[in-house]
């Protein structure tokens, strides 16, 4: 194997965080030795959890075809080190216990070596002491947390062959890597740190407002072994666009979960025209009507063919295309692209720059969130829509409180608090809704999120519904985002709201416009 080749490989091994002098000149003899395939023991300390060492055995085999050894896999294994309780027995305390343990080197004082400064032999002396006195106090949990002292802190030579297997079964970790895992993902994955932070990023909500692939984000940046980085991730909604950024920080023993922040962008209302012969309020409920994110849904698929357009989709694009270029029409192309292709696979694409850079012009609404508060609440309300306040504070246990944002007040207390429905009473509102009966009740705890939830008329109709508590009403909208006038509780002295009376003037106006022009045909075939 050539000097090039070796050097090859010990970079390559470095670059997944494995090196050392030790590590390469065991290496180097065992290239030498001519052996089809062999093995190499390493070890690699991490300080986030005392000092826990993690032993790699790392598997090289000759490629004759490369004429040089590879690196194949790994194998690596751990023992996760016992969280210990604060119990005190007699005069010995637990957690004193332990700390005086960690400061001993056993290695050293069972070799008979001289042991000074801080890991002296008057410690060593004593510790042994107690552990002898818990040994024969003949109480089990003494007796078991004595034996639990010893399997974290001694080499395991010194220890009991009668019941250390017990305690290998209960700490011990061992699992094989491919030769692309680093050396610290393998610690993460091992000891269970990955997975543990991946559900605690989970628990904020961050995977139910985007798409990202959270824990191939993580892997990313666990690989470095970071004691803090942050987490980005933009989300796109009919009503609004934004980004979520998590800060992650290592708390010694554990990552967890540190400030959440929220920028976001309220789309603005469009005002729709004929284009063309288009009527584009029309067109914009035909959009909102499709799942842009599902490819399956927009596209026609065969093996080993370009997909073409579904009619629906191919109908729709024609039509953007239509009132893309006209002077009148460039805005609400780029305000219904903006709203219903962004975040989509394909159709992404045919946002114009021009929508982005309008889109980034507008003002943002930004928030940290209390601790523990989800994330899609804090999108809720930046949004404008209210959710009730216990949600936000647990503090605030009255039944019919909400909270909503005040962009007017101070930064540091933006929140308006109000007096408005019940839990109960805003699900007797929607009860009294004709919707499809199995949707009916899974969408109350969504209302009082201040989620806009779509749902369905018993027509077949699609709905999307809003809670309005100041008003004690539910807020009702075609999917395109345009309100419906409902007088839920039947009262013929019935006062719409303000709201209400300004969207169906804007209707009134846009009808007057001549909005039922003929569209153009858009029978054609398009394809990809």
């Amino acid at each position: 194997m050539e000097e090039k080749d070796i050097h090859d490989l010990l970079k390559y091994l470095a670059d997944h965080g494995f090196q050392g002098k030790d590590l390469e000149a065991a290496l180097i003899a065992r290239i030498r030795s001519g052996l089809p395939e062999f093995s190499i023991d390493h070890r690699i300390n991490f300080n986030y959890q005392k000092e826990l060492t993690v032993s790699y055995r790392l598997n090289f085999k000759m490629n004759h075809q490369v004429g040089a050894y590879l690196f194949d896999r790994n194998q690596a294994s751990c023992i996760t080190p016992p969280k210990i309780e604060n119990e005190q027995y007699d005069a010995i305390n637990t957690i004193e216990l332990d700390w005086q343990m960690s400061q001993v080197h056993w290695e050293l004082y069972f070799k008979g070596g001289t042991v000074t400064g801080a890991d002296n032999q008057g410690m060593a002396q004593q510790c042994i002491e107690k552990i002898n006195l818990l040994l024969r106090s003949n109480e089990n949990d003494q007796i078991g947390f004595a034996r639990m002292m010893m399997f974290k802190h001694w080499p395991k030579e010194q220890l009991g062959s009668d019941w250390v297997s017990s305690y290998n079964a209960r700490f011990q970790r061992e699992r094989d890597f491919s030769n692309e895992v680093h050396a610290n993902l393998a610690y993460h994955l091992l000891t269970g740190q990955l997975d543990a932070l991946y559900e605690k990023v989970v628990d904020t909500g961050m995977d139910m407002v985007s798409r990202y692939d959270l824990y191939n984000a993580l892997s990313d940046h666990l690989e470095s072994n970071s004691d803090s980085f942050s987490l980005h991730a933009d989300f796109f909604q009919q009503d609004c666009q934004g980004s979520v950024q998590l800060f992650i920080f290592n708390s010694g023993n554990a990552y967890e979960v540190g400030r959440q922040s929220i920028s976001l962008t309220r789309h603005p209302a469009i005002d729709h025209k004929v284009i063309n012969g288009i009527d584009t309020a029309a067109l914009e409920t035909e959009m909102a009507a499709v799942n842009w994110k599902n490819d399956h849904e927009l596209f026609i698929f065969r093996e080993d063919d370009v997909p073409d357009f579904k009619p629906k989709a191919e109908a729709i694009f024609k039509q953007m295309n239509s009132i893309k270029d006209d002077p009148d029409g460039q805005k609400i192309y780029d305000l219904l692209s903006l709203r219903y292709w962004a975040d989509s696979t394909f159709f992404e694409n045919f946002i114009c720059e021009r929508a982005w850079d309008f889109s980034a012009s507008l003002p943002k609404h930004e928030m940290d969130l209390p601790p523990g508060m989800e994330i899609r609440l804090g999108i809720n309300l930046l949004a404008g829509r209210p959710i009730m306040a216990h949600l936000v504070d647990k503090s605030k246990g009255a039944s019919d409180l909400w909270v909503k944002l005040d962009n007017n007040r101070p930064p540091d207390d933006p929140h308006v608090y109000f007096t408005g429905v019940t839990k109960d009473e805003v699900g007797a509102l929607v009860f009294s809704l004709p919707l499809m009966p199995d949707l009916e009740r899974g969408i109350i705890t969504d209302l009082i999120s201040g989620e806009r939830v779509k749902t369905q008329h018993k027509n077949g109709r699609p709905l999307l519904i809003e809670a309005d508590p100041q008003n004690k009403t539910l807020k009702i909208f075609s999917v395109d985002g345009r309100l419906i006038p409902v007088n839920i509780h039947f009262d013929p002295d019935w006062q719409p709201p303000s709201y209400l009376v300004e969207h169906s003037k804007k209707e009134r106006d846009h009808l007057s416009a001549g909005a039922m022009k003929k569209k153009p045909d858009t029978s054609s075939n398009l394809r990809l």
